[in-house]
């Protein structure tokens, strides 16, 4: 028999996940309410934010390698790139959001934590969750 804890158990929106949950990158792809886009979202675990020496405020940009899956998040500098936030005001883990754009690859709903990344002083590598990947389009 196994006791599952409940309040590690992800709420209906997701807030109290960011702080319970144990993780080193957390991917997920929502609908905008407002004209139904989907928006991807990469909120960053609190030992993989020490790591990676990232800070709330940050510029975040990302590459994707076009062969494979793998995927690297990096700090840029100016006003290039998505801001780091965390939108909990300090109850969840800091996140990026950006909108989908042509290029991306096609992704359905849905959500991802992922504990294999790297984390060097060029950014942080991960492979985008195959899950996520909406093949039918």
């Amino acid at each position: 028999m196994g006791f599952i804890r409940v309040s590690e158990l992800p709420t209906k929106s997701g807030f109290s996940a960011g702080r319970t949950k144990n993780y080193a990158l957390m991917v997920s792809v929502r609908k905008s309410s407002k004209d139904g886009r989907r928006s991807l979202s990469f909120t960053i675990g609190h030992e993989t934010m020490k790591r990676a020496r990232l800070q709330i405020g940050d510029r975040m940009d990302f590459e994707m390698d076009d062969s494979s899956s793998l995927w690297r998040m990096f700090r840029v500098t100016g006003s290039k790139g998505w801001a780091l936030s965390n939108s909990g005001g300090g109850k969840t883990n800091p996140s990026v959001s950006i909108l989908w754009r042509e290029g991306l690859p096609n992704v359905k709903l849905g959500r991802e934590y992922l504990n294999d990344v790297t984390v060097d002083d060029d950014g942080i590598y991960f492979d985008f969750p195959s899950s996520l990947i909406d093949s039918n389009n």
